[in-house]
């Protein structure tokens, strides 16, 4: 009986946690066509911009060593892009409609291709973010990330990853949303594609 209390107690103390990815790449993405790419800032509503920026550059980093003849435009400077060309309104309105229908609004495409001289954007978004205390402390995310072409609005590729992360103990504090997002990316990377 002490035996089973122990497990059972040993089960609740320590943190388990899962994760799970799917894939696309569109039969047509013709990588040759695509030369000039740039990672738009991460789409979150619980991180703040240090966290983004840090999700973004783990990405960013197995991108670009995996595409060493790829112009890859980062976050920071896209950031900056937007701003000085009083673009951000525009980009606002593009993730609003994008997350909304999930139908690419061409017209903004091609006018962000033009200001930030790219073939395809790269967006992140954390999405089926969740976290709970009863019956049992858990924080559930997903981490989306998808190349679309400024071009013609295509979806080039596409990756989503979710997982969760239980807390120390029922009813503790859920563990951070950055320390989920940790756990997702180290799938997300093994499937970042050559482009």
């Amino acid at each position: 009986m002490k035996k089973l209390i122990y497990s059972l107690t040993l089960v609740l103390l320590l943190g388990c946690s899962g994760t799970r990815i799917k894939t696309y790449t569109n039969p047509s993405f013709s990588r040759e066509s695509y030369q000039k790419y740039a990672l738009l800032p991460i789409r979150n509503i619980s991180l703040s911009p240090s966290e983004g920026l840090e999700v973004n550059k783990t990405f960013l980093s197995t991108l670009m060593a995996k595409n060493p003849g790829k112009k890859i435009i980062n976050s920071v400077d896209v950031n900056r892009i937007l701003n000085e060309s009083n673009s951000v309104s525009i980009y606002d309105q593009f993730l609003r409609e994008f997350e909304n229908t999930g139908l690419p609004n061409t017209n903004i495409l091609n006018t962000l291709g033009k200001q930030l001289n790219c073939d395809a954007i790269i967006q992140g978004i954390i999405v089926n973010f969740k976290q709970e205390s009863y019956p049992r402390s858990r924080t559930t995310a997903g981490l989306r990330y998808v190349i679309i072409s400024t071009k013609n609005g295509d979806i080039l590729w596409e990756s989503q990853s979710s997982g969760y992360k239980n807390g120390a103990w029922a009813w503790s504090q859920p563990p951070p949303l950055f320390d989920v997002l940790g756990k997702i990316q180290k799938k997300m990377v093994r499937v970042i594609p050559s482009l």
